[in-house]
């Protein structure tokens, strides 16, 4: 009889793109198993010690209250269903975003996208005009109106025990949970500059949205930490997409490059923040594909999420970008995103 736990992937070299559940079994034909693969990524993420890079993962442990379904409750007694389709199989989705003193930038933006993906993949969620007001006063209960914090809304189908196939007229699962964000650790990053690593064969047909069915992702991040890399830049073939929680841009010949919204990235938020900056900066931005080769000659790169806003790159694998320091436009992007409105 098999121990458990025990974590099973196969794998299908004709069929690079994969789909996961939050908590899934992956069995696909003539697939080999890779149980040692994860056992080995497992091993060395949990014992890293100081000297990696964190990034976005830069939040304090939770404390406080949380939102559950029109409820706002002590997180250490929050529950949520073993029935709900979110923790049976990945069914929902999310917005994470970056709170200053009480006020987060673009947050329709944010709402809208979680709308978007709500109904595509038609989750019966109505409560979109609520959010704000939610987040608001959670911050507030927390005592993070006043400081920066990291904010996430997750949206499921909710409980159901009908299987695979989901029943009609379910209620959704609205959970809301807010972070102390440690934005010392992100500025001393934005400072100095972080590396990235290539990462190969995590790719997700749902990656134009913010699905719970968030795996290959993760495993790409431990894929990247384990080469002590700050992000991991999901590749497929030669093309660069993006980072496992951010996107990709490059400067070369003063022009930034971004790769486009075509279905295989996510369409960041910040992302559009920065893209409408770099125009009224003067910086000519396009959407283009960025290949492996195009790094070459590359002057500046960096990341975007909300959590860690513009991030310099100055390295990508064994390669150095802009002589290993952050170039002048990133710093410019970056001041003028501190001090564009958006905060």
């Amino acid at each position: 009889m098999l121990p458990s736990p025990l974590v099973i992937v196969a794998y299908t070299p004709s069929a690079p793109h994969f789909s996961f559940s939050a908590a899934c079994i992956l069995c696909l034909e003539r697939g080999f198993l890779l149980q040692r693969f994860f056992r080995e990524l497992l091993d060395h993420t949990v014992g890293m010690g100081e000297g990696l890079q964190r990034g976005d993962d830069a939040v304090v442990s939770m404390s406080g209250s949380v939102y559950i379904n029109g409820e706002f409750v002590p997180v250490d007694s929050a529950v949520v269903s073993v029935l709900d389709r979110g923790f049976g199989y990945g069914d929902g989705v999310f917005e994470t975003m970056r709170a200053y003193r009480g006020v987060i930038p673009a947050l329709e933006r944010h709402i809208e996208r979680l709308r978007y993906s709500t109904e595509v993949l038609e989750i019966p969620f109505a409560g979109f005009g609520r959010i704000k007001d939610i987040i608001g006063r959670l911050l507030g209960y927390n005592g993070l109106d006043g400081r920066e914090a990291c904010v996430k809304v997750i949206v499921t189908r909710g409980v159901d025990r009908n299987g695979l196939l989901p029943k009609e007229g379910l209620q959704p699962t609205v959970v809301v949970q807010t972070r102390p964000l440690d934005v010392n650790e992100i500025s001393v990053f934005q400072e100095k500059g972080v590396s990235v690593s290539a990462v190969y064969g995590f790719l997700s047909p749902l990656s134009h949205m913010k699905t719970l069915n968030f795996l290959p992702k993760m495993i790409a991040r431990m894929a990247a930490r384990r080469n002590g890399a700050y992000e991991g830049l999901l590749i497929d073939g030669t093309t660069i997409l993006e980072g496992t929680t951010s996107n990709f841009f490059i400067i070369k010949n003063r022009q930034l490059r971004t790769p486009p919204a075509d279905g295989r990235i996510l369409p960041g938020i910040t992302r559009e923040l920065v893209m409408e900056i770099a125009l009224k900066e003067g910086l000519d931005c396009i959407e283009s594909t960025i290949s492996m080769e195009d790094l070459e000659g590359a002057e500046e790169a960096f990341i975007t999420n909300s959590v860690i806003e513009i991030m310099p790159v100055t390295s990508i694998g064994e390669g150095s970008i802009g002589g290993g320091t952050p170039g002048i436009l990133t710093r410019k992007l970056l001041n003028a995103y501190k001090t564009h409105g958006y905060r």
